[in-house]
């Protein structure tokens, strides 16, 4: 994972401290890309909805969230 660094422009590992507490939430989802979309270039929250991006492609997923973003 060190050698990783990124995914996303997210890094992938912390740092932790002898005796120190960190907290980590995760969004999963499961979805069927649609005929051409090949990649995925971005995947964000944004107004209750993930926006799934094929920049290349020009395609774009927006699913409505079933939960709290």
């Amino acid at each position: 994972m060190v050698e990783l660094n990124r995914m996303f422009d997210t890094p992938v590992y912390r740092w932790l401290q002898a005796k120190s507490k960190i907290a980590s939430r995760f969004l999963m989802f499961y979805v069927r890309s649609p005929e051409g979309m090949s990649r995925v270039d971005d995947v964000r929250a944004e107004n209750g909805k993930i926006i799934v991006e094929d920049r290349a492609a020009g395609k774009r997923l927006t699913l409505a969230a079933s939960l709290p973003l």
